[in-house]
This record gives structure tokens, C-alpha cells and sequence, in this order.
């Protein structure tokens, strides 16, 4: 910078100083008071964040600008246009603020910095055009100075239009006008594949599994009418009649006993 000084750039804090000097909260309020406008080295620019804080971010709104000053011969080019020029932040929402001057510059100056502006404002926003274009000053409403025209048609209602496509997505989806009564009647016969109803189909499945169930209380009922090739299912079967005779003689050995309750504590006169 002392090689190629540039008119306005009045000082130059390296990245350690940054670190060691602003670390408070109230050194980085006062640093953000003493300039109008920050630069900084491209290279480094997303380091700011988290050194400057919302005091530059949120509050003082004097996000540094980055340059690109590395691998160049003369940074004066590149730092003395940023310095001349203004900022274009795309934020999350639908509005985009830019600066296009200041209220002791002369009326002819603001027009000529404000036609430059949105010229190059509306070619960036090509893919999405602007709809309206206002003048605001800091701490005052905005104020409408173009808008674009109405298509040729009846304004959207959107209660109407919310409502009408709420309706129809719980029409495709088959709960609009269904009631339980209906759902009830009717979703018992619901169709197979194979041309069954669904309640024909729940029938035989009811048949099939007492059936079932009464085979299998005969075939666990006899342990002889097993086949002879599964001797170990014999065993179990028999091992288990013999703990249940031994656990029905062994109550009947056995009394009930009774549980006495606790004696009562006499009580104390005085």
C-alpha cells in the first residue's frame, strides 16, 4: 500500500492485530464508528464473520467489502473501484436494498447513481423481475416510485385459490366427502385381485385357522399319534406329562397354608 497508496484509504489492520486488538465487544463498536467503509483481501473474507461479529454484521450493517488483492501488480485498480462503487447483498427474502448515495449529494448525482444502479440491478435479476422499485432513507418508510403493470386479468384471490386446492388434494387423495359409515359399509367388501370380496376372503381365513386349531388340540392331546420318526418331540411330550402328574400329587400332599395375620399391638394407657 505504500507502493501504490489510493486516495481515501486512510488505514491498513492486519489479520493478527485484528485478533489481539478488537476482541471486545465495545473495541469493535468503536472501531466500527471511526470509518465509513471496510475493504478487505478476498482471500481472508470468510474469517470476518467470526472475528467482527454482529456488531458489523447485524448492528453497525458494515459488512467489509472483499477485493481481490493477491497475485496482482497494482491493488490500487481493483480497491479504488470497490471504494467508488456499492454493494449488492441478495438476502433470503424478496427485497433487495442497495446504496445508491447520500443526502448531501446533489439531486442530479442521486438520479445518475440510482439509473445506474437499477440498470444493472434488473439485468442481474433477470430470471426473476422486479416488481416494484422504491426510495428510502435510513430510519424512514420506503416510498413506491415504479411498479410494474397488472397482467391483464382478475386479481387471484388467494383465501379462494388455498381453498379450492385444499379441497382438491383431499379429493385425489379419497377422504374429501367419505364418511365413517361409508368407509365401514363398504371397506369390507373391497375387491381382490383374484375377484374375491374382502369379507368372503376374511371367512375362509376364520374356517382355515379353527380348523387349525382344532388339529392341533387333538394331535397335542396324544402323544402316540405322532409319526416315529421325530423321537425327540416324543420325549419332550412325555417329559411333560410326567411334571405335570408330579406337580398335581405333590398338591395334593400338600395343605394350604394359611397365613396368620401379624398380632396387634396393645395399645399404651396413660
Amino acid at each position: 500500500m505504500k507502493t501504490h497508496p489510493v486516495a481515501g484509504l486512510t488505514k491498513v489492520i492486519g489479520l493478527e492485530k485484528l485478533k489481539k486488538n478488537y476482541k471486545t465487544a465495545e473495541s469493535k463498536r468503536a472501531l466500527a464508528d471511526a470509518f465509513d467503509l471496510f475493504l478487505c483481501d478476498a482471500s481472508v473474507i470468510e474469517m470476518m464473520p467470526k472475528l467482527l461479529g454482529t456488531t458489523f454484521y447485524e448492528k453497525k450493517l458494515k459488512r467489509p467489502i472483499p477485493v481481490r488483492m493477491r497475485n496482482l501488480g497494482d491493488p490500487a485498480k481493483n480497491l479504488q473501484k470497490a471504494i467508488n462503487g456499492t454493494t449488492l447483498r441478495v438476502p433470503s427474502g424478496p427485497c433487495v436494498g442497495i446504496k445508491v448515495g447520500n443526502c448531501s449529494m446533489s439531486e442530479e448525482h442521486l438520479v445518475a447513481n440510482a439509473a445506474a444502479v437499477i440498470t444493472f440491478a434488473s439485468k442481474y435479476l433477470s430470471s426473476n423481475p422486479v416488481q416494484t422499485i422504491s426510495v428510502q432513507v435510513t430510519d424512514s418508510p420506503a416510498l413506491p416510485v415504479w411498479r410494474r403493470a397488472a397482467p391483464p386479468g382478475e386479481l387471484l384471490d388467494l383465501k379462494k385459490h388455498f381453498s379450492d386446492a385444499g379441497s382438491s388434494s383431499a379429493s385425489d387423495t379419497g377422504t374429501g366427502n367419505a364418511s365413517e359409515t361409508e368407509g365401514s359399509v363398504h371397506g369390507s367388501e373391497l375387491p381382490s385381485d383374484a375377484g374375491e370380496t374382502f369379507s368372503t376372503r376374511a371367512s375362509e381365513m376364520d374356517s382355515e385357522v379353527s380348523e387349525l386349531e382344532t388339529t392341533s388340540e387333538v394331535e397335542t392331546s396324544d402323544a402316540d399319534a405322532l409319526p416315529e420318526h421325530i423321537p425327540l418331540l416324543k420325549g419332550l411330550k412325555g417329559k411333560r406329562k410326567k411334571r405335570l402328574a408330579a406337580e398335581a400329587a405333590q398338591g395334593e400332599t400338600k395343605a394350604p397354608e394359611t397365613a396368620m395375620p401379624p398380632p396387634k399391638k396393645a395399645k399404651k394407657t396413660k
